[in-house]
């Protein structure tokens, strides 16, 4: 896995994180996440499909 927790690579860690934190946050677009973190939309929802990050998962803990 190329995009992940246990990514040996630093930066790609990095770009995992970043993305979950986003995704968690509800504020941006799968779109803008992508451009921001420099990977296709593509990663973006298989990332967010591996971490099951639903809709109501990430509005739970929004607190919505």
């Amino acid at each position: 896995m190329k995009y992940g927790r246990n990514s040996k690579d630093p930066k790609n860690r990095l770009i995992w994180e970043t993305v979950v934190n986003m995704l968690k946050s509800n504020n941006y677009s799968i779109s803008a996440i992508a451009r921001k973190v420099g990977i296709s939309r593509q990663q973006i929802y298989r990332i967010k499909k591996r971490e099951e990050l639903t809709k109501s998962q990430e509005e739970t803990t929004n607190g919505i």
